[in-house]
């Protein structure tokens, strides 16, 4: 199938930030705070610290992640040298990654969110069974209501429910599902830095 309609962009792995003072990498808390889970499950945190070249190199790639280094450069006036050498760093920390962001709409698909409960003490088995399912496109654990939410894509309408009914809920553990049908998204962005740039003080 051809992928036309679709962005190439720098997908910045921080999903997790939650509050304009904190920059998360994976596996990262809030504000350097340690959540745990009902389940007992600790999620460490971890603070990353990234400078103004850092954020205005991202913002320059979010608006075009195929734009060569040389004009980023050229752009914020910088050496070429530098900006490839923070995109190297922040790549090796996962701070960033480069994708194709494709539209489920544009490509004929709907997307739904899961909210899954699951219980017993295989968690992490449970978890890592929906990250198996190809459908599942992005798996978050999470506090609150749900221990997991979960993004999936289907052709139609009868292949949400084979997937409902034949992969999510056939995991071992999964004890409760609730589903949200996506119908537009009316806002989508990868752009993260603002957020980090809020919690700053000018100096002096």
């Amino acid at each position: 199938m051809a992928v036309d309609p679709c962005d190439v962009r720098v997908h910045e792995r921080l999903r997790e930030l939650r509050r304009p003072s904190a920059l998360l990498v994976p596996g990262g808390g809030v504000n350097g705070t340690v959540p745990e889970r009902a389940d007992g499950v600790v999620v460490t945190a971890k603070r990353a610290s990234f400078d103004d070249i850092d954020l205005r190199i991202m913002d320059a790639l979010a608006e075009d992640g195929r734009r060569p280094f040389t004009q980023v450069a050229q752009d914020l006036g910088i050496a070429e040298a530098t900006v490839r050498a923070r995109v190297n760093r922040l790549l090796r920390r996962d701070a960033i990654r480069f994708v194709t962001d494709m539209r489920p709409h544009e490509l004929g698909l709907l997307f739904a969110y899961l909210g899954v409960r699951i219980s017993g003490p295989a968690v992490r088995r449970s978890i890592d069974a929906i990250c198996r399912i190809p459908e599942a496109v992005y798996v978050i654990e999470c506090t609150g209501t749900y221990d997991v939410l979960v993004e999936v894509v289907a052709k139609d309408s009868d292949d949400l429910l084979r997937l409902m009914q034949e992969e999510i809920r056939k995991v071992p553990g999964v004890a409760h599902v609730d589903t949200f049908m996506g119908l537009r998204i009316a806002k989508g962005t990868f752009r993260y830095t603002d957020l980090g740039r809020a919690g700053e003080h000018p100096a002096g």
